[in-house]
C-alpha cells in the first residue's frame, strides 16, 4: 500500500454551485444508513436458487452528488437504494484517497484472517464515479497513486458540463435519465458497468 498522500480535491468538489438546494434537500430527507439489509451469511440455505457467495462484481460508487443541479442528489439516492448505502459514497463528505485506503486495508486484513472471499474482492472489485471531468480525474489519480492492486476498473457516469473523459472512454457525453428510470434500467445500466472493461489506468496522468 502506498503512503499517505495529499491529493486535493478539484474545484468542482471544493467549490460546489451556490444554490444546491436539490442537494440539501436530498441530505435533508435520508440519513444514508440501510437498516433493513441482513447480510448474506445469515440467509444462507433459506432459498433454493439463490447464491450467497461472493458477488461477481463488486461495485463501490463515488458520487458528487452536488453536480447536475437534481440529478446528483437523485441519482445518489437510486444508486443508494439499488446497491446499498454503505457502497455509495459523495465526495464532498468521503475523499475517495481515504475510502479506497481503508477498503484495501480491510481486504488486506480479512485475507491474513484467512478469508475465502477476499482475494476474489480485491481481484473483482469496480469502482463507479458519477460527477464532471475533475472528479473522475481525481479517483483515477488516486488509484495510480496509491498502486492498487490489481487497479480496478472504473466505469463513468457523466454529471459535468464537458464530460470530456467520458466522452473518451465511451460512457457517453451527458448523463441520461434513462439510465436509472425504472428497476429494468438500472439493472442494465449496473450490468453494463459490471461488464465493461472500464477507464484504463493510463487515464490516471490527466
Amino acid at each position: 500500500m502506498a503512503p499517505q498522500l495529499s491529493i486535493t480535491p478539484p474545484e468542482e468538489v471544493q467549490h460546489p454551485p451556490v444554490k444546491d438546494e436539490h442537494y440539501v434537500n436530498w441530505r435533508a430527507a435520508t440519513d444514508l444508513r440501510a437498516p433493513y439489509r441482513l447480510a448474506p451469511e445469515f440467509l444462507q440455505g433459506t432459498k433454493k436458487n439463490a447464491v450467497y457467495d461472493t458477488a461477481e462484481a463488486p461495485l463501490i460508487v463515488f458520487i458528487n452528488a452536488r453536480s447536475g443541479g437534481r440529478v446528483g442528489p437523485e441519482l445518489a439516492g437510486v444508486l443508494a437504494r439499488a446497491l446499498g448505502s454503505s457502497q455509495v459514497f459523495d465526495v464532498s463528505e468521503q475523499r475517495p484517497d481515504q475510502v479506497l485506503r481503508q477498503i484495501w486495508s480491510n481486504i488486506e486484513q480479512q485475507q491474513q484472517r484467512g478469508s475465502s472471499h477476499a482475494a476474489a474482492v480485491r481481484q473483482r472489485l469496480r469502482i463507479l464515479v458519477c460527477g464532471g471531468d475533475g472528479t473522475v480525474a481525481w479517483v483515477l489519480k488516486v488509484i495510480a497513486q496509491l498502486q492498487l492492486q490489481p487497479q480496478p476498473a472504473v466505469a463513468i457516469m457523466p454529471l459535468g458540463t464537458g464530460n470530456d473523459l467520458s466522452r473518451s472512454f465511451k460512457w457517453g457525453p451527458e448523463f441520461d435519465w434513462r439510465w436509472i428510470k425504472g428497476h429494468a434500467s438500472i439493472y442494465s445500466t449496473l450490468k453494463r458497468v459490471s461488464t465493461s472493461s472500464g477507464v484504463g489506468m493510463a487515464a490516471a496522468t490527466v
